[in-house]
C-alpha cells in the first residue's frame, strides 16, 4: 500500500511509505531554495505551476493515481482540540478550497487511530479523497515507529512537547496496540520558551510586537551558554509558577504561554541580572519541571520499570533538555528522532495510517530519504575538478578553507548531517568566527562536531554515540586546544557521530585525521540565511561567501567574480 501524507502548514512537507517502508520525505524549504518553515498551504498560493505536488511524488517514480492513501496532518482549530479548516489555492487566482483536518490534539484517556475523512486536495489536476489525524497523534506514531523500540516491538513512555501544547507523557502499548494518556509533567506550552525570551536582550521585541518566533529556540540554547544559572531567580520562576497554576493552559493555551511570561518577566529583582543569567536561570527552570514532572509521573504509573521512552515535538531539538533528560536515570534509553519537529509530521501522519491498517509496527528508513540533489553545475566563473573523498580531507587540513559539502539525498528534519553541510578543519581558532560570519550568524553560536564514532570516547565526555546531532557532550580538556573551532562557551559541543554505516562520512574523517591526527570536522548547515539547504552546486556556487564546492566527487573552486 502506497500513503502520501501532507503537512500543510509550516515545515510543509510530502513523505510517501511503500508498505512499512519510507522512500522519501521531501520538506518544502529544501526545494529550490525555499524560506525556512515554507508551508504546502503558502507555495501553493504564489505559484502558477498547480502540478507541484504531482511533481514531487514523480521524482521519485511515483504518479498520483498510484496512491492508495493521502494523509494530512492535523491543526489547530478554535481551540486545540476542534477540528480545523485550511484553505488551500491550487494557484493565485484560483479560489480557496477549505480543507477539514483533524484537531491539534485529542484529549482522551485512550488514543486510538480513527482518522477524520475528506476529499478535494488539489495534487496535480487531481482532487483527491484523505484522511487527516491530530497532530499530536502523528508526532506519538512517528517517534515510536522510527524507534529501536518499534524494531523490537517494546512497548515505551513517548513523551511529546510542543510549541503549541504543554508537555505530554503517553504510554504507548505495542502488544494492545493502544496510546494511553499518562499526564501532563507540568501546564506551560513549548512556545514559551520563545515568548520568554523576548523580554530581555538581545532578544527583546516590545509589547504586541511578540510572537511564538521558531527561529527563536536554537538562539536562545546557544546564548544561556553565556550566563550560569542563578538558584535565586529559579527560586522567583517558581514561585510565579506555582500562583500562576497552569490557569488557562487547556482552555486558552496562547493566553496562558503570555500570561506567565509577562508574570515572571515583571519581577523586579530579575532586572538585577544580566540578560544572559536570566535566561539561563529560566532554561534551566523549565528543565527542572520537567525532570520533576516526569519522575512524578512514572514514579505513580502502574507500567513497570521505566527503561524506554520517545521523544519528540519542537522542544527535542532542544539538546541541552535532551542530554539532562538522558543524564537523570529516569529512563534506561531514550531515542529522539532527528525529525523531532514538524518537519516529521507528514511521516508520522503517515505513520498513523500504517499501523491503522497493518497494527502497529516498526518503520524501516534512513536519514537521508530526503530529495535528491538536482544536477545544475556553477557557472563560468568556477573551476572544477575531480577530488576524492581522501583529497578532500588533506586539502582541508592543509588549505583551512571551509568547503560546501554536497552528497546524495539530502537529510530529513532541521539537522545538516554531513550531506547538505559547510565542513572545515577544527583546529584553526579562528574558524568558528569565519564560519559565523559566512553565515551571517551571532558570534555566540556554535559551530558542531562530526566525529568518527571508534575516536568519540576519546575526545568528548561522555561519549556517546549520536548520529544525529541531539545531544550535548563535553569536550575533553586535553581536546580543546586541539579542536578549539568547536567547542561552545560551555566547553561543550553537540557531536555527530560518524560509523561504517555513513562510508563517505567516515572516509573523509579518516582522511582528515590521516592528515591532521585529528578525527573531527566542523560541520554546519549549508544554506543562505533563512533559507532551506542548497539544493544544488549551482546554488551553493551563488552565494557570495562561498569558495569552494565539493559535489559528489568534484571540488569546484571560484576563480573570478562574476560581472
Amino acid at each position: 500500500m502506497l500513503i502520501c501524507s501532507l503537512k500543510l502548514t509550516h515545515d510543509g512537507t510530502v513523505a510517501l511509505l511503500d508498505g512499512n517502508r519510507l522512500s522519501f520525505s521531501v520538506e518544502m524549504e529544501k526545494l529550490a531554495g525555499h524560506r525556512r518553515f515554507m508551508s504546502i498551504k503558502r507555495l501553493m498560493s504564489h505559484l502558477e505551476d498547480t502540478t507541484f505536488l504531482a511533481d514531487v511524488i514523480g521524482k521519485f517514480g511515483f504518479r498520483v493515481s498510484d496512491i492508495d492513501r493521502f494523509v494530512i496532518d492535523g491543526w489547530y482549530g478554535e481551540t486545540a482540540t476542534s477540528s480545523c479548516t485550511i484553505e488551500l489555492c491550487s494557484s493565485p487566482s484560483s479560489p480557496a478550497i477549505p480543507i477539514e483536518v483533524a484537531p491539534y490534539l485529542e484529549d482522551a484517556p485512550i488514543l486510538t487511530l480513527h482518522p477524520t475523512r475528506g476529499s478535494g486536495v488539489p495534487v496535480g489536476t487531481d482532487r483527491v479523497d484523505y484522511l487527516s489525524y491530530p497532530h499530536l497523534m502523528g508526532h506519538i506514531m512517528g517517534a515510536w515507529c522510527s524507534s529501536p523500540f518499534a524494531r523490537a516491538g517494546q512497548s515505551s513512555y513517548v513523551l511529546i512537547w510542543d510549541g503549541g501544547t504543554v508537555p505530554r507523557l503517553f504510554w504507548l502499548d505495542a502488544d494492545r496496540e493502544r496510546v494511553e494518556y499518562v499526564g501532563a509533567p507540568f501546564e506551560l506550552l513549548g512556545g514559551v520558551y520563545s515568548y520568554f525570551a523576548q523580554h530581555f536582550a538581545p532578544f527583546h521585541r516590545p509589547p504586541g510586537q511578540r510572537f511564538d518566533d521558531m527561529t527563536l529556540p536554537g538562539k536562545f540554547m546557544a546564548y544561556v551558554a553565556l550566563g550560569s544559572v542563578n538558584e535565586s531567580l529559579i527560586g522567583i520562576m517558581e514561585e510565579c509558577h506555582e500562583q500562576f497554576g497552569g490557569r488557562h493552559a487547556r482552555t486558552s493555551p496562547l493566553l496562558s504561554d503570555r500570561e506567565f511570561c509577562e508574570l515572571v518577566s515583571g519581577q523586579p529583582k530579575l532586572r538585577d541580572h544580566p540578560p544572559e543569567v536570566v535566561l539561563a536561570s529560566f532554561h534551566g527552570f523549565l528543565e527542572r519541571l520537567l525532570l520533576r514532572g516526569l519522575e512524578r509521573l512514572v514514579s505513580q504509573g502502574d507500567h513497570g520499570s521505566p527503561t524506554a521512552l520517545c521523544y519528540a515535538g519542537g522542544c527535542a531539538l532542544n539538546i541541552l533538555w535532551n542530554s539532562a533528560l538522558r543524564s537523570s536515570g529516569l529512563f534506561g534509553s531514550i531515542w529522539v528522532p532527528p525529525f523531532a519537529n514538524d518537519t516529521g509530521s507528514a511521516l508520522g501522519a503517515a505513520c498513523c495510517e500504517m499501523c491503522r491498517v497493518d497494527g502497529y509496527r516498526a518503520l524501516e528508513w534512513n536519514v537521508y530519504f530526503g530529495p535528491e540533489l538536482e544536477s545544475n553545475l556553477p557557472g563560468a566563473s568556477w573551476s572544477s575538478r575531480p577530488c576524492t573523498l581522501e583529497e578532500l580531507g588533506h586539502f582541508l587540513h592543509q588549505s583551512g578553507e571551509a568547503v560546501v559539502f554536497l552528497h546524495g539525498r539530502s537529510e530529513l528534519g532541521p539537522r545538516a548531517l554531513g550531506h547538505r553541510s559547510v565542513i572545515a578543519t577544527p583546529t584553526r581558532a579562528d574558524t568558528k568566527d569565519r564560519l559565523n560570519r559566512m553565515k551571517q550568524r551571532e558570534s555566540y553560536r556554535p559551530v558542531a562536531p562530526m566525529c568518527l564514532s571508534s575516536r568519540v570516547r576519546e575526545v568528548f565526555e561522555p561519549g556517546h554515540a549520536d548520529e544525529y546531532m541531539l545531544y550535548s557532550q563535553r569536550v575533553r580538556p586535553e581536546w580543546r586546544t586541539r579542536i578549539p573551532a568547536v567547542v561552545h562557551l560551555d566547553g561543550c559541543a553537540r557531536v555527530q557521530t560518524v560509523d561504517g554505516t555513513r562510508p563517505e562520512l567516515e572516509r573523509l574523517l579518516v582522511a582528515h585525521e590521516e592528515a591532521s591526527g585529528v578525527p573531527v570536522l566542523c560541520n554546519t548547515s549549508a544554506n543562505l540565511p533563512g533559507c532551506g539547504f542548497f539544493p544544488d552546486a549551482a546554488s551553493a556556487a551563488n552565494w557570495e561567501a562561498c569558495r569552494y564546492v565539493w559535489c559528489q566527487g568534484t571540488l569546484h573552486q571560484r576563480i573570478r567574480e562574476e560581472r
